[in-house]
């Protein structure tokens, strides 16, 4: 049987951490902030998906619900990329919740050429909430240069991440 990618062995390890620490993250959070890690698809409607592992840190609220985000994930191609952006979480019935996210970034490129370094994230997520520090989400993102270069396929991760208040 073939050995899971590097970004998928990286991904279990930290959830494995993250569990058995789950005591340490019971403790409320003075600040807000979440760590979210994710895993999925990149480039998900394409023939040519790749494994993705996601690493996001959400900061506290600034004001009017809007969350500083500070992340970046890593494709089992090679592509790389790193952002700083927005988030708006919007409640739903029960323990769910919409959020929208805007980002801009630095992009490295793998097995897919998207045109440039600079790109542009937004993404939808559908999360459920269940407990005070635990969230789970499945969210789609789209990645793109905004036609900043000649050429501007874009691209879309879909994506299934927990969130841990730290």
């Amino acid at each position: 049987m073939p050995r899971p990618s590097p970004p998928c062995r990286v991904a279990r390890r930290l959830l494995a951490c993250l569990a058995l620490t789950g005591s340490v993250a019971a403790q409320d959070a003075a600040d807000g902030s979440e760590l979210r890690i994710g895993l999925g698809g990149f480039d998900v409607f394409s023939s040519d998906t790749s494994g993705v592992l996601h690493l996001q840190l959400v900061t506290p609220e600034i004001g009017w619900g809007i969350r500083p985000t500070l992340g970046g994930f890593a494709a089992d191609g090679g592509d790389l990329y790193a952002f700083l952006g927005f988030q708006r979480a919007f409640p739903l019935p029960g323990a769910f919740d919409a959020s929208l996210g805007s980002a801009i970034g630095l992009y490295r490129e793998g097995d897919l050429d998207l045109g440039g370094a600079v790109e542009f994230r937004s993404e939808v997520q559908l999360g459920y909430r269940f407990s005070p520090r635990v969230r789970a989400s499945l969210g789609l993102a789209h990645l793109s240069n905004a036609s900043l270069y000649d050429h501007n396929p874009g691209v879309e991760t879909l994506l299934f991440s927990i969130d841990y208040a730290l």
